[in-house]
């Protein structure tokens, strides 16, 4: 494509003549040498040749569709932004420019999909898109003569802004200096050791379940953490994980640090959130039995309004344990975890008491046979089969229900007949449901059908 191509496009002025595309082909660099700024279309950009992003105060806010693929990555609206300096190396300069540069060109490694990496010829340039200003970064695949990406580890790592280990069977077997000087440690002092004894907290080995389990279902792993210093120090960190594939075809991981700045009244966080379980995310008992008060005072105020706390217990995971191993079990129990989340609305909440106890609120019940039709929903998500490092796991599920009414106590005598309810169940042989206190809704005086909303949630 000729470098007239490469300003027509930038341009929005599409439909370009056999003529006129012909020519020797453009890099990505030619493209912001001085004329490509401009206005650019949304349909324009999506076909353009090459990987190109487009960046607002240097979060990525769009890919076109070869950018999506090579690296793996879909803009989500409602997730954390992802800054461009974590997917490519050299990404500084484009986020902070000097003021005189408003052309960047630079070379860079591209995280790819699967944790893969690619060398390329980058260029960015601010343009109109969409009526709002922005910076475009077009990127090039950089081809050695043989075909072959070859990009040594080392200068790699070192062209990374942020504090990035490479490691294999969980031992350190790169690290740069950013890494170093972040946690305190010297190059001799990390080389083959443990990465989990040298930064992770106590009490957080569960989050390499965590990693695990992200990996498996996209390739990548991206969560806010703690991480220890050498002298004790806790930082938080946003941490991001990738596969690398290592020399002789062996499978290593790519992590990088990124701290998280925060304002005085957070600097000194506590060591784990006292509210939510550490494994799965979800809400720990403490805000389970919170949220259930919350809804207890809400229902004295319009006895109208009723909810239901239901106590999912899983029968079944002492033998994936034991079978297994503990890293399966807590594989499954994530699992678990996110195919209920489906079924949580806005008001709804989802807990993980303890060991395999699921807790789910339900607000703004139904009649009886709806309830059921609910929890049996449940029960059929969290025994479907489990794939778990290869092998098929399988769990089955008892559930106890219990309906408020204005005579329930607090949340935590609600939680407590709940687990009764479901013990009740596993006693006359598992895997049954259990509903207690439902006589106040079968009538449906006052209370709003969620039919068709269950469908919704089904699918």
């Amino acid at each position: 494509m000729s470098g007239l191509d490469w300003l027509k496009l930038v341009h929005g002025q599409e439909g370009l003549s056999d003529r006129e595309s012909s020519g020797r082909e453009a890099s990505a660099g030619e493209c912001a040498s001085g004329e490509c700024s401009g206005r650019l279309s949304a349909a324009v950009f999506e076909l353009l040749p090459c990987m190109a992003v487009i960046l607002r105060a240097g979060d990525i806010s769009g890919l076109n569709r070869l950018a999506r693929r090579l690296t793996g990555l879909v803009v989500d609206p409602f997730a954390k932004p992802v800054r461009i300096e974590e997917v490519l190396s050299q990404a500084s300069s484009v986020c902070a420019p000097e003021p005189q540069d408003r052309r960047v060109r630079f070379d860079g490694v591209l995280l790819g999909a699967g944790g893969a990496s690619l060398r390329v010829s980058a260029a960015a340039t601010e343009i109109q898109f969409e009526g709002e200003s922005c910076t475009l970064l077009l990127m090039m695949e950089a081809a050695a003569p043989d075909g072959l990406y070859e990009t040594r580890v080392e200068d790699l790592l070192e062209a990374m802004p942020r504090a990035t280990v490479v490691t294999h069977a969980g031992r350190v077997v790169r690290v740069n200096s950013e890494f170093l000087q972040m946690f305190g440690y010297a190059l001799d002092d990390v080389l083959g050791h443990v990465l989990d004894d040298l930064v992770l907290p106590d009490g957080q080995l569960n989050e390499n379940e965590l990693i695990r389990y992200q990996l498996g279902r996209t390739g990548r792993s991206a969560f806010d953490t703690q991480r220890r210093t050498r002298d004790g120090r806790l930082l938080e960190v946003h941490v991001m994980v990738s596969r690398l594939r290592l020399g002789s075809g062996a499978g290593g991981l790519f992590i990088v640090y990124r701290p998280i700045e925060r304002s005085k009244p957070e600097a000194e966080p506590a060591r784990q959130s006292p509210l939510h379980d550490p494994l799965t995310g979800l809400a720990n008992r403490i805000l389970f039995v919170n949220r259930t008060d919350l809804m207890l005072s809400r229902m004295r105020r319009d006895a109208k309004r009723r909810f239901a706390v239901m106590l999912l217990d899983l029968d079944g995971l002492g033998g994936v344990n034991e079978a297994l191993g503990h890293a399966a079990g807590n594989a499954v129990l994530l699992e678990v975890a996110h195919r209920l989340q489906q079924f949580v609305r806005p008001r709804d909440t989802l807990g993980h008491m303890d060991g395999d106890k699921f807790a789910f609120l339900r607000d703004q019940v139904g009649s009886r046979p709806e309830l059921e039709q609910f929890a049996s929903r449940l029960q059929a998500e969290a025994e479907r089969v489990i794939e778990v490092h290869g092998e098929r796991a399988f769990v089955s599920a008892t559930i106890g229900i219990v309906v408020a009414h204005v005579d329930s106590r607090n949340g935590e005598a609600m939680l407590r007949d709940a687990m009764a309810a479901a013990s009740a169940a596993k006693g006359a042989g598992g895997r049954g449901i259990v509903l207690v206190g439902a006589e106040d809704v079968d009538t449906q005086d006052g209370v709003e059908d969620h039919a068709g909303e269950a469908t919704a949630e089904q699918c």
